[in-house]
């Protein structure tokens, strides 16, 4: 099981996020082109080179937020800005074929600071100091974790095999005995505090006993995979950009 604290930028970077973001979407309702606004001003710089566009992508590609809202739009449509773990999103929902969606979309970046993650680590820190002074850890995550799905469940990630799940988890997990709860870690999406309730000798995956464990995974690992290729072409992009200045 496990409890995550987002690691949040700071109230005026967030407060000058939404106010860029507000600004554009006033200049696209009055009239301006999306695409040409989004080449301009969109910090998605891979797809800001094309007009914004995300292309056609099926549900579960893109993050929750995300997607909520674009499956929601008529063909055509703009919608207000919208906050993402990325920062403030406009989206134009282009076309809808049952599960399909193809989107362009211009983003105003939200950058968490060492001082952000700091502030999460201590926010994870106190409430390990809750549950060790004798609080419930399920009553915890339900009240206080950041990752919704897990929270309701009291934070329980379900049965995994540790080669399965990502390093950063696998590392901590290999330390912890049955009820020891760690010390705060980070991973892409936050803070985090783990705690391993039950070890289990190897079996043999069964489908059907195993199958929405085994479905919730797979669907975290590709909308991770995305989220580092994202992260990764922009870097390459900052690089090549720097380098030609």
């Amino acid at each position: 099981a496990h409890i995550l604290i987002e690691i949040e930028p700071a109230e005026e970077a967030q407060s000058l996020a939404k106010s860029k973001a507000d600004s554009l979407f006033q200049l696209l309702i009055s009239g301006a082109d999306f695409d040409s606004l989004a080449m301009e001003f969109s910090e998605d710089r891979v797809s800001g080179a094309k007009g914004g566009l995300l292309g056609t992508t099926e549900r579960g590609d893109l993050v929750p937020d995300f997607e909520t809202v674009a499956y929601n739009l008529e063909e055509g449509e703009i919608s207000e800005p919208i906050r993402t773990r990325f920062g403030y999103h406009i989206i134009r929902l282009n076309w809808r074929r049952g599960e399909k969606i193809n989107t362009n979309h211009i983003l105003v970046m939200l950058q968490a600071t060492d001082s952000d993650e700091q502030r999460a680590v201590e926010s994870a820190r106190l409430l390990r100091d809750r549950i060790l002074a004798g609080e419930d850890f399920e009553s915890i995550a339900r009240d206080e974790s950041d990752d919704d799905e897990t929270a309701r469940v009291g934070g329980d990630l379900g049965w995994f095999d540790l080669e399965t799940i990502p390093d950063q988890f696998q590392q901590v997990a290999r330390t912890l005995e049955v009820g020891e709860v760690s010390e705060p870690f980070s991973s892409r999406v936050g803070v985090h505090l783990l705690t391993v309730t039950e070890h289990a000798d190897e079996r043999e995956v069964d489908l059907i006993e195993d199958w929405d464990r085994i479905s919730k995974m797979a669907l975290r690992e590709k909308q991770d995979m995305e989220y580092a290729n994202w992260l990764d072409e922009q870097r390459e992009e900052v690089f090549i950009e720097i380098m030609m200045e």
